[in-house]
């Protein structure tokens, strides 16, 4: 399923008029996929998180962004937290919107590089708003 830019949709069935001044939006259909993980998670010797977000950028993905958690459980009802001394056990989020495509590739390589992350992928609209400044 190819993702094609088109207009901004507002959700309403109607299409916004654009404020006096400001680019029209284009809009993409894919997912927003959010892999959860902790920060002494490692792949290949490298902090799992930051070899996600590497992999996303070599692949083409225009952006991800990591959150350091304070405290969280995991799937096995373990507490997983960020001490003042020690974050190794800090829950860690990525988030990334993503055409359907780049969600294909990604998840192509996740699985060739047997990867094992908890994920939430969820179908959105997404975009740039605003003039080239």
């Amino acid at each position: 399923m190819a993702s094609q830019p088109r207009e901004a949709y507002d959700g309403r069935g109607s299409r916004p008029a654009p404020d006096a001044g400001e680019a029209i939006a284009q809009a993409m259909d894919g997912y927003q996929i959010t892999f959860f993980t902790q920060q002494d998670r490692r792949h290949r010797g490298h902090v799992l998180a930051h070899w996600l977000v590497e992999q996303a950028r070599k692949l083409g993905i225009h952006g991800a962004t990591m959150f350091g958690g304070s405290e969280g459980f995991g799937h096995r009802g373990r507490i997983h937290s960020a001490h003042f001394f020690d974050l190794a056990d800090q829950p860690v989020e990525i988030v990334m919107a993503v055409t359907f495509d780049e969600a294909d590739r990604l998840f192509a390589l996740l699985r060739e590089e047997r990867v094992q992350i908890v994920y939430v992928k969820t179908r959105v609209e997404f975009g740039i708003l605003g003039g080239d400044e």
